[in-house]
């Protein structure tokens, strides 16, 4: 019950903080910051979809723009980034703390190649993620 209520409570903040603006990338700022010391993955199901759903935004971002010099002068998207990076190395400590080597085990529920691969779509990005 604790997981649903933390989920929807991100999910409500997430929708308000969302601004109008007129930016091609309006993506609403990561909420991690303001819940750092509550992220309690229940499960290692938990930290798989945390984890890759973290990766697939930062790729977002950074997939909408075709160059690096581009992203590098959008401020918004370096800051939001810079968010999702945090939530992500979050999510990885938590996970490992908690779970260690049962994340590196697929199962139905746990991608560890996903992610790694995500991760290094990243990197090839230029965006580091360790």
């Amino acid at each position: 019950m604790k997981h649903y209520t933390f989920f929807s409570l991100t999910f409500a903040l997430i929708i308000f903080s969302c601004e109008s603006k007129d930016s091609k990338n309006n993506l609403p700022k990561t909420q991690f910051k303001q819940t750092i010391e509550k992220y309690n993955p229940i499960s290692v199901c938990d930290c798989n979809d945390d984890g890759i759903n973290t990766l697939k935004k930062i790729l977002k971002i950074r997939k909408s723009f075709p160059t690096l010099e581009l992203y590098q002068k959008d401020l918004k998207s370096i800051d939001s980034v810079k968010l999702l990076r945090e939530e992500w190395t979050l999510i990885r400590d938590n996970c490992m703390k908690k779970f260690a080597a049962k994340l590196f085990m697929p199962s139905d529920c746990n991608q560890p190649d996903k992610i790694g691969s995500l991760r290094d779509e990243l990197n090839k990005l230029n965006i580091k993620t360790s």
